[in-house]
């Protein structure tokens, strides 16, 4: 989460006991966590559920084989700076897991590519 807000946010704080909302932002620049919900960003949001499911999966499989990652238009609603953030993420992720993400934008893929990724095209 940190590296996807370039810092603005470090981590999601779970209410497990059901008596708040259920995740929270927490970030050096706050003054106290933030209810991850309207008025957040859509692309704050969108960073955060990326940031989940990135640590799930890291959890799902830790100890055992490194489970594929599949992505699928992830990134289309972040702004430039927010999606170079999130391809690098995704880029050094894919150093230890295959990851395999889909798109229509043409552009993204091409950054992709940039990156190191295969591009296969799908008719």
């Amino acid at each position: 989460l940190e590296r996807l807000t370039d810092g603005r946010y470090n981590r999601i704080l779970v209410d497990e006991l059901g008596d708040g909302d259920l995740f929270q932002l927490v970030g050096p620049g706050l003054p106290r966590p933030v209810p991850l919900a309207q008025p957040i960003s859509t692309g704050t949001l969108e960073q955060a559920y990326l940031s989940l499911r990135l640590a799930i999966v890291d959890h799902l499989d830790r100890g055992n084989e490194r489970l594929p990652l599949f992505i699928d238009e992830a990134l289309v609603n972040w702004d430039a700076a927010r999606r170079d953030r999130g391809l690098e993420v995704l880029a050094e992720i894919s150093q230890s897991r295959q990851v395999f993400s889909f798109t229509c934008h043409p552009e993204m893929a091409e950054r992709l590519q940039s990156l190191g990724a295969r591009i296969l095209r799908i008719d």
